[in-house]
């Protein structure tokens, strides 16, 4: 696959992958030789990676990587207890198998894409890992509810050893790009699903977002949001009730 980036005419709209089969989580800032800012979007998702040029990218290697803004609800990465095991063996008890972002040994493009345990993109050079993670279990586990059927393991990207979690300097919404699809799953206190919703994020990613969980949790039952891209369902983070 060509990773080289291609310039965008002056006037192009942002593209949108066709057939919803890319998801948008990342972006970064190169200059030319006369110093003028080009940006681009990373399209990537679990197993499939690749770039285009946008208009309005959430990130860049100059600029932080969410928002300035408090958030309503509190975004959760993988707990630290929980990656220690899967780091030992994940969700489907397959064995960890490490290997350096963007090296010849990365098959499958990880680079920018959403790590689970930090909550941000992965970085050319990092040590990092697909395992098969089942949040609904572990949050199960933790309440001691029984989501039965509604038990399900999925690939997430993770640094291969202790990274610290998330950096607490960052606020707002992870992954939030403007015009990326989500869907949020609504549980109950068993870990049962009671409902759902298609999300496009919005402009301002955080007021969207925030919107989004309140309706979820207006409803009494809902004890738990998983905030999931659309393209491949793969499980971003998880909202708890305040």
């Amino acid at each position: 696959m060509d990773d080289r980036a291609v310039p965008a005419p002056a006037a192009a709209e942002p593209p949108r992958a066709s057939g919803l089969e890319r998801d948008y989580t990342s972006a970064w800032q190169e200059r030319d030789e006369s110093g003028d800012a080009r940006l681009w979007d990373r399209v990537v998702g679990d197993g499939d990676a690749g770039q285009l040029p946008v208009r309005f990218p959430p990130e860049t290697s100059q600029l932080p990587a969410h928002p300035v803004r408090m958030t309503t609800y509190t975004p959760l990465p993988i707990p630290e207890a929980a990656l220690k095991e899967l780091r030992d063996a994940d969700d489907s008890g397959r064995a960890m198998e490490p290997y350096a972002a963007g090296s010849a040994s990365d098959r499958i493009g990880s680079v920018g894409s959403p790590l689970r345990c930090c909550l941000r993109a992965v970085e050319e050079g990092e040590r990092v890992a697909l395992v098969s993670y089942a949040p609904l279990r572990r949050w199960a586990e933790e309440r001691r509810a029984r989501p039965g059927a509604y038990d399900e393991c999925g690939p997430v990207f993770v640094h291969a050893g202790e990274c610290g979690g998330p950096d607490g300097s960052r606020t707002g919404y992870p992954f939030a790009r403007p015009g990326a699809l989500r869907t949020l799953r609504r549980y109950d206190a068993e870990g049962r699903i009671v409902g759902g919703r298609l999300f496009e994020i919005p402009e301002d990613a955080d007021a969207g977002f925030d919107a989004a969980l309140a309706e979820a949790f207006s409803e009494p039952s809902v004890a738990l949001v998983h905030v999931r891209a659309l393209e491949y369902g793969c499980f971003h983070f998880e909202v708890r009730r305040p």
